[in-house]
């Protein structure tokens, strides 16, 4: 699953969900384990999708209700955000 096929509002929630990992990482847990991390990146799902509801009510219940899907989301945010880190540290590194 890759972030581009999805939706324009999932695309938003993803993108939401990004923002909300980026700063429970900085001031939660900096180097969370792989339990920690999949917790995170869950509980930033269901944020991001919550505060948009209702538009997102449907997206919102499958976070909380269906467990294939969520652990078919939480890689697609995991990849993105890491390109991103990614994207960051190639450009950031003096020449």
């Amino acid at each position: 699953m890759m972030i581009t096929i999805q939706c324009p509002l999932m695309r938003t929630i993803i993108q939401d969900a990004i923002e909300i990992l980026r700063a429970s990482l900085m001031f939660e847990n900096a180097y969370p384990d792989g339990v920690h991390t999949c917790a995170f990146v869950q509980c930033s799902l269901v944020t991001a999708a919550q505060k948009r509801c209702p538009a997102t009510s449907s997206i919102h219940t499958h976070l909380l209700q269906d467990e294939e899907y969520i652990s078919k989301i939480i890689p697609v945010v995991c990849s993105t955000l890491q390109s991103e880190i990614y994207k960051v540290d190639l450009y950031s590194k003096p020449r």
